[in-house]
């Protein structure tokens, strides 16, 4: 899981807002698929 290797050193909102980040871009590049999936 990507919490899991996350840098423990690494605040955990900032950790957050790299997932929240790549996950938006990955809804906004293919929101087809994604919603295909459902």
């Amino acid at each position: 899981m990507v919490w899991i290797t996350i840098d423990p050193r690494i605040p955990l909102d900032r950790a957050r807002r790299v997932v929240l980040g790549t996950l938006l871009e990955q809804l906004e590049r293919s929101p087809g698929r994604i919603w295909a999936g459902f």
